[in-house]
């Protein structure tokens, strides 16, 4: 009954129940392929040429087979209703260990031609493990995973950070190059146990220019190895899938000549240089935020986790095919124990690092929920459609409460004393604003107007016997009594305005100065003007309204600080509608600013004269008294359109259609306040690309929006990089560290 050739392999014919997918393939009756795929195997056979003479003497009964186990996917084709290996298939996939092959080194220079690896004269000193793979490819291999042998033949210590050299064997069938690292140094024999197996049956190889790290960024080689944390253990070897370590150069040995070929596995997925190596967790601290994770898919983590041979060590390695796989999730995380077929515990894996037993991945998540101003229930759905492991709602809120608020509470504590550090004595000029926008909350902000950076904000809670009133007062109280605690020396307040905070500035902080927020003065005219317009025969009043709001800005700007001018300034605009330009009753403004208006800008404008009912409606509104005493603390054009921009942040943090609790409101208004301080005095955008733009190389870029097509300046993309100093503030947390 035909088998499968490769040892260890259990399957054979009769096991179609059993194994329903799984193929018996005959050998090829092509003697050259048949020796191909006994090398490809790898199996110690006495004699290769006797064996394939033997197997294609026996194709007529086809003795002979290999399983498909052993044959990747790629290298089948779809005809018809039948799946058969494509022309030139070479079976890549081997669950057995395969045996190890010592070549003796050479004690001169790297070879310039090829060598035989079965020549006991020629090759490398010391003791070096090499896995024949394919004998008509050119392959990059790394030292043997599972152990380092450590010879004692030379008294120098051995280090990780090994030698590359270039060497090439010529077997007896075809020709063979292989790039071998391997270390001329040694110490006391003893067995050193990796985890991770990154020996593949194929490896292509990618010529790249030569390149060496520079010896400042190189230990000595006569240092003594050490042992390796567990974290770094079993991250050691992670990133040697894609690329092979450079040579490091020892200029004392005048053995050394730099390697001709040195090789990047799969160099079309590694978008970096080799400078990047120098990041490795071999060569810098590991940093858990910045390093990258991947979505691994079950069977393909499984297919990885069959290459392992089995790691249980009673005097001798047992190295048997793993035979089952058992893995446990806890949140992210998965934990794999495998089993070998005599029955040991091969291997206990966890595809995360751990910080005080949990795991980082699961830290990483609900930092990054809260962080981003997501909603876990969002993400959490996300994971679902996607099959990705994920941490419940019960971890999420878990680790919001003892790891993430008091992380981002700590952050925004030493930001706050930054910035009373660089007020300093200096008097500032504060602006201040309310926001009811969540149910049962509000927050309330405020902002220095110079630096335009949020100084405190205060959230308050709703309750019995509450007034939005009474809410805004406390927070604003609150805020300044933090300030003036701090010493911050407050000259101007900038408010709107409600009449609470009026009243706290009024009785409790006279000494300081209070002005109304132009922009929230040029709203309420709008609202006041649109509800006139509305009016029967005022509708002509429609075309004036942005024109008399911009004319309010103007004149608080170009006020001079001179209350009086600006009544009179904001009182012509009566005249100026009904087109009269000059005011001699007026004592400080006696004529309008603009140019000489032509016949026809006369003709085609709408005015307004004195007669007409809407010109009467406007009178009332510009001659309010309520709002002339109020344009009397608008003297110094203090404007709070940076705190707009901060509540438009607010947004994409805290949501204005889900309810928060309170110490969530706080963080995630922590979080606004955080952003916008990191992002103010951003530059404008310039233009790079003109094919993407009817602007020149060079220019600031601008927006349109609205139907009257007013043009805004486009800044340069927000940068939050204060999110992973957060995030490994939580990680210390974790830790139980405090600083």
């Amino acid at each position: 009954m035909p088998k499968c050739i490769v040892s260890h392999c259990q399957h054979k014919t009769g096991q179609k129940q059993k194994f329903p997918h799984v193929i018996l393939h005959p050998f090829p009756g092509n003697l050259e392929i048949i020796k191909k795929w006994l090398l490809q195997i790898g199996d110690d056979y006495d004699d290769i040429d006797a064996l394939a003479l033997k197997i294609l003497d026996g194709k007529k009964y086809d003795t002979y087979r290999i399983c498909s186990m052993h044959f990747e996917e790629n290298q089948y084709v779809q005809k018809s209703y039948l799946k058969t290996l494509r022309k030139g298939a070479v079976p890549t996939l081997f669950m057995k260990m395969p045996s190890l092959i010592q070549i003796q080194s050479i004690t001169g220079p790297p070879p310039c031609k090829r060598k035989r690896a079965d020549d006991p004269d020629e090759g490398p000193s010391a003791a070096t493990i090499v896995r024949i793979v394919s004998r008509s490819r050119t392959i990059s291999t790394q030292t043997e995973p599972g152990y380092f042998l450590r010879s004692t033949a030379a008294n120098t210590d051995h280090m990780f950070f090994m030698e590359s050299k270039c060497t090439q064997s010529e077997p007896p069938i075809q020709k063979k190059e292989m790039q071998i690292q391997t270390g001329d140094d040694s110490v006391p024999a003893e067995m050193w146990i990796i985890k991770n197996d990154h020996v593949y049956p194929v490896c292509f190889s990618t010529p790249m220019k030569a390149s060496v790290f520079n010896n400042q960024h190189c230990e000595s080689q006569n240092k003594t190895i050490q042992e390796i944390s567990p974290v770094n253990e079993n991250r050691l070897l992670e990133d040697t899938l894609e690329t092979t370590f450079p040579t490091l150069e020892d200029p004392k040995d005048t053995t050394f000549n730099q390697p001709e070929c040195i090789s990047l596995e799969m160099s079309d997925i590694i978008d970096s240089s080799v400078n990047e190596v120098f990041n490795h967790p071999v060569f810098s601290e590991t940093d858990f935020v910045q390093e990258r994770k991947f979505i691994i898919f079950e069977t393909q983590l499984d297919s990885l986790l069959r290459l392992i041979p089995c790691q249980y060590n009673d005097g001798q390695m047992c190295k048997a095919p793993i035979s089952k796989i058992h893995k446990t999730v806890e949140g992210s995380m998965v934990v794999v124990n495998l089993t070998c077929q005599n029955h040991h515990n091969a291997l206990i894996w966890k595809s995360q690092p751990t910080v005080s037993n949990m795991p980082v991945g699961n830290i990483l998540m609900s930092s990054s929920i809260l962080l981003s101003g997501s909603s876990f229930r969002k993400v959490k759905e996300m994971y679902g459609l996607f099959g990705i492991a994920a941490i419940s709602n019960t971890t999420f809120y878990k680790h919001q409460n003892q790891i993430l608020f008091p992380a981002i509470d700590n952050y925004w504590k030493k930001e706050q004393q930054k910035i009373f550090k660089e007020i300093g004595d200096e008097a500032v000029v504060i602006a201040g604003d309310g926001q009811f926008d969540n149910p049962g909350h509000c927050i309330y902000s405020l902002m220095d107007i110079l630096s335009e950076k949020i100084v405190d904000f205060k959230v308050v809670q709703n309750g019995p016997g509450k007034t939005s009133s009474s809410l805004e007062s406390e927070a604003f109280t609150d805020c300044m009594e933090n300030l003036l605690a701090n010493k911050v020396q407050v000259k101007t307040v900038a408010t709107d305005r409600h009449s609470s905070v009026r009243k706290v500035l009024s009785k409790t902080y006279s000494t300081v100065e209070h002005q109304f927020d132009i922009c929230h003065l040029c709203k309420s005219l709008s609202k006041k003007l649109k509800a006139v317009s509305k009016q029967r025969k005022c509708k002509d009043l429609v075309r004036w309204i942005t024109p008399i709001q911009n004319h309010l800005w103007w004149c608080a700007q170009t006020c001079m600080q001179n209350a009086d001018l600006l009544i009179e300034k904001w009182q012509s605009v009566m005249f100026h509608v009904a087109d009269v330009h000059n005011f001699p009753r007026f004592k400080k403004y006696k004529r309008c600013m603009h140019g000489t208006i032509s016949q026809e800008q006369r003709n085609e404008t709408k005015w307004i004269k004195p007669s007409h009912p809407a010109h009467s409606a406007l009178q009332k509104i510009v001659n309010d008294k309520g709002l002339l005493a109020d344009l009397r603390q608008a003297t110094k054009f203090c404007q709070t359109g940076q705190l707009e921009v901060y509540h438009s942040k607010c947004s994409k943090y805290r949501s204005k259609r889900f309810s928060y609790r309170m110490n969530s409101m706080h963080a995630r208004t922590t979080l606004a306040v955080l952003s916008n301080n990191r992002n103010v005095g951003r530059s404008q955008a310039i233009v790079i690309c003109p094919e993407k733009s009817a602007l020149a190389i060079g220019e600031k870029g601008y927006k349109l929006q609205k139907k009257n097509w007013v043009a805004k300046p486009i800044y340069k993309a927000c940068v939050d990089d204060h999110l992973f100093e957060i995030t490994n503030d939580c990680l210390r947390i974790q830790r139980g560290e405090r600083e």
